[in-house]
């Protein structure tokens, strides 16, 4: 085990890092217009411990090929994109506020949820009497429809 700093990591764990640190960079140092000389990176191993560089770190070191086929990449321009896009199809215009007071929107709200559930129970007491089956199956769909005008209402 080697000690960096007060954290103690084993020799394994160090290299998985070193590894992922590579990977993670591998990318971006293609990316770059460099030669391909200067995009090379070695692999050396002293003293049981590998490490991974830029420049020939030792006298055997070997060029290390980064498995780029299980790296994904990030790009912000396209995401930009999208999210402007999405900005712009869900901007809602800002409705004017009518004429009237809240109280007068308030009594409005609640004449109609009233008549709603008016309608409700009288369907309801057509349901438990008899009917026929062209009848009953018109009459669970205008159920179906005013339970679904009564929720869009927020009515109680």
């Amino acid at each position: 085990m080697t000690r960096s700093g007060s954290l103690q990591i084993h020799a394994p764990a160090r290299r998985c890092a070193q590894a992922l640190m590579l990977a993670l960079l591998a990318p971006s140092v293609q990316a770059a217009d460099a030669p391909a000389s200067a995009r090379a990176i070695y692999r050396c191993s002293a003293n049981g411990v590998t490490t991974f560089s830029d420049t020939p770190c030792a006298a055997d070191a070997q060029v290390y090929d980064v498995d780029t086929s299980r790296i994904s990449t990030y790009s912000p321009e396209a995401a930009t994109v999208r999210k402007t896009a999405a900005i712009k199809t869900d901007a809602r215009p800002v409705r004017a506020r009518k004429e009237g007071s809240i109280a007068a929107d308030q009594a409005r709200h609640a004449a109609e949820c009233a008549k709603v559930s008016d309608s409700l129970r009288e369907l309801r007491a057509t349901l438990r009497a008899g009917y026929s089956a062209k009848q009953g199956e018109q009459l669970r769909a205008r159920q179906k429809k005013l339970e679904n005008k009564r929720r869009a209402a927020h009515c109680r």
